[in-house]
């Protein structure tokens, strides 16, 4: 993933930026894309977009949500793969989308992925062959 003009772990960037792990998981995540912006875009041609705008906003409508509630509808929370890649670092891993994991959210690890491991990356970097234990690591580089 690259770095974007939207705010890490917003609806935008969620949406441009959020990538499948396997052919699988690529497709199903198009799909919950393009049912999103397909929903956006009725909405737009009946309302116009100040009011689908005002309309997303009462109602909580955006991807994150939409993704989550897609997902768990369609049981996929288990199996699901996204890929967390930063060209930066030279790093990438894998992690399921769900909201059954205790104490995370999705754009909480995209944060976190993004924000608070860089101040680690400036003072801790290992080398090939190096072995990391990262004790109680729930996701990020080590995990």
């Amino acid at each position: 993933m690259t770095i974007s003009r939207y705010a890490v772990g917003s609806g935008g960037w969620l949406l441009r930026e959020l990538r499948g792990a396997r052919l699988f998981d690529k497709c199903v995540l198009y799909i919950i894309k393009a049912a999103y912006l397909g929903t956006r875009a009725i909405l737009r041609l009946f309302l116009g977009r100040q009011e689908r705008d005002k309309f997303c906003i009462n109602h909580h409508f955006n991807f994150e949500d939409f993704l989550y509630r897609a997902i768990e509808f369609l049981r996929l929370d288990k199996s699901l793969l996204v890929v967390f890649s930063s060209p930066k670092h030279e790093y990438k891993f894998y992690s399921r989308i769900t909201r059954k994991v205790n104490n995370f959210l999705i754009h909480d690890v995209y944060a976190s992925m993004v924000d608070h491991e860089e101040d680690i990356v400036q003072q801790f970097s290992p080398k090939v062959g190096d072995i990391v234990i990262d004790v109680g690591a729930a996701f990020g580089f080590y995990s």
